[in-house]
Parts: structure tokens; C-alpha cells; sequence
């Protein structure tokens, strides 16, 4: 998603990440903790310094990008199903 929303931000700080990262740093241990720091990298643009929860929350990522996204409609329909939403 985040991707879509900002496709040059994202491919530079794609290539920043992996042209900085070496085997020690925890970038380079997991894919996930590489992507979080490639979407960081990314918002920073337009959120200086927020952490990744800023960058994809409410203020970050474009409304559109999470209704185009289908794993973002799945989780939706997940959370609005819930057994606990019953209650």
C-alpha cells in the first residue's frame, strides 16, 4: 500500500535502506524489520521524525490506498465479524 501511495519515494528509500544496511544491522535480519524501515524511511517526506504508526495511520497513507487494498478489506471484514463485536 504503501508503495502505491508514494511509488519514487518508496523505490528510493528502497535502495537507501538496502545500499546502507549491513549483516549486523537488525534491517538485515528480518524481511519485516526491512520493510518497516523502508515505510519509515518513506513517510518521513511528509512526517519528520513520526514512527511508522504515524506514517501509516490516520494521517499518513491516503484513505484510498487502504480502500483499493484487498488484505486491508479482509482484515475489515475480519475485525467486523468478530465474535467480540457481538457483545
Amino acid at each position: 500500500m504503501v508503495r502505491g501511495a508514494w511509488p519514487e519515494r518508496y523505490s528510493g528509500a528502497e535502495r537507501f535502506v538496502d545500499d546502507n544496511r549491513d549483516g549486523d544491522d537488525k534491517v538485515s535480519g528480518r524481511e519485516a524489520e526491512r520493510l518497516k524501515a523502508i515505510i519509515t524511511v518513506t513517510g518521513q517526506f511528509d512526517h519528520p521524525g513520526d514512527p511508522l504508526s504515524i506514517v501509516i495511520g490516520r494521517t499518513g497513507l491516503p484513505r484510498a490506498q487502504f480502500e483499493a487494498s484487498p488484505l486491508s478489506a479482509g482484515l475489515a471484514d475480519f475485525l467486523a465479524r468478530a465474535p467480540w463485536n457481538d457483545a
